[in-house]
């Protein structure tokens, strides 16, 4: 029998274990990377979730097992120098901001790989994969198929929501915030939360017609959630002003400062509620590549991604040595040398 002594995930975490062992992380359901010390069998037992989305790095150094969720954690044991590899330079050259999965990018360092777990006992690691991603046959009709997709997207939302706090999202009028916006309220409804904690923005602009202005007024409304109305326009007006852009002249930029703009609106209420946002694109934006930051088809290259600030500040000091004249190898070690 289980008696459970607190309401956390880590003690469930730590019964699933006692009661399945190394088939644990199957019985789980949700984002997690972990580690149980066995005593009895003198054992560390690791897990990582099915897709990766918790960090997970390791590194076997003279008999020691080093592991963190952070690769500067290992640095910081004092074990491992942060160099990089051949391999590791070609991922962050070719690859960046993103590298092979089980890749640390530094020498020495690895990453338990998405679905899998692993045992460290008596000087060896070994792993195994507990789940993998398969494909198959799509048989079901319209309808099935749309009541199983809502039910797992709401779920996905309800298992988000464990903390008590306001859940932000953005309405437009649209069909994209309007799907969000359902599920959340129908995810509210399961988990017997009031609805008033749904926090509702709606952020009109040049081109806000007066049809998609009223549907997303009366389903705040009807839904019963707190509503908020923020006005954009004269914010983009004075912005497209600053950075010297003809106000007549409807391109990208004239486009893309409204959804710059509603993006930090709708972040700054999430810091002032302490809220969570429930984001509203959609996978056609994925597939079709306009998986952008910030606005639609904006362009931002991460130079530093993927680069802890340990290689950024060796990165800079190498360059003030070795590539820069004086007067900026002065600067720039200034810089490196600024806390």
């Amino acid at each position: 029998n289980i008696s459970m002594k607190t309401n956390c995930d880590t003690e469930t975490v730590l019964w699933t274990y006692i009661l399945y062992k190394e088939k644990c992380p199957k019985m789980l359901n949700g984002i997690f990377a972990f580690c149980v010390y066995d005593i009895e069998e003198k054992s560390l037992f690791l897990a990582r979730d099915r897709f990766g989305i918790k960090p997970f790095f390791y590194t076997e150094k003279n008999g020691t097992f080093i592991f963190a969720s952070e690769i500067k954690t290992i640095f910081a044991s004092g074990e491992v120098n942060p160099a990089l590899d051949p391999e590791g330079a070609a991922q962050l050259l070719l690859l960046g901001p993103g590298r092979l999965p089980g890749s640390g990018i530094f020498h020495g360092i690895k990453e338990l790989e998405p679905g899998c777990c692993g045992f460290w006992e008596e000087g060896m690691f070994r792993i195994r994969r507990y789940w993998k991603l398969k494909d198959r046959e799509h048989t079901q009709d319209f309808a099935s198929t749309s009541r199983e997709v809502r039910a797992l997207v709401t779920d996905a939302i309800q298992r988000q929501m464990v903390s008590d706090v306001p859940i932000g999202t953005f309405l437009s009028g649209g069909l994209d915030s309007t799907l969000a916006l359902l599920v959340t309220a129908q995810t509210f409804d399961r988990m017997g939360k009031d609805r008033k904690d749904i926090v509702a923005v709606t952020m009109p602009g040049f081109g806000t017609s007066d049809r998609t202005y009223n549907n997303a007024i009366a389903l705040m409304e009807q839904l019963g959630i707190s509503m908020h109305e923020i006005p954009i326009r004269d914010m983009a007006k004075q912005h497209l002003l600053d950075i010297g852009h003809d106000i007549n002249k409807h391109d990208i930029t004239y486009e893309n400062a409204q959804a710059r703009i509603r993006t930090l609106v709708l972040m700054d209420l999430a810091n002032k509620y302490n809220g969570l946002v429930v984001g509203t694109g959609d996978m056609s934006e994925l597939a079709l590549g306009w998986a952008t930051y910030c606005g639609d088809q904006m362009s931002m290259y991460g130079l530093n991604a993927g680069v802890p600030k340990t290689l950024v500040r060796y990165l800079v000091q190498h360059a003030a040595e070795n590539v820069f004249g004086e007067t900026t190898r002065e600067i720039l070690l200034d810089i490196v040398d600024t806390t």
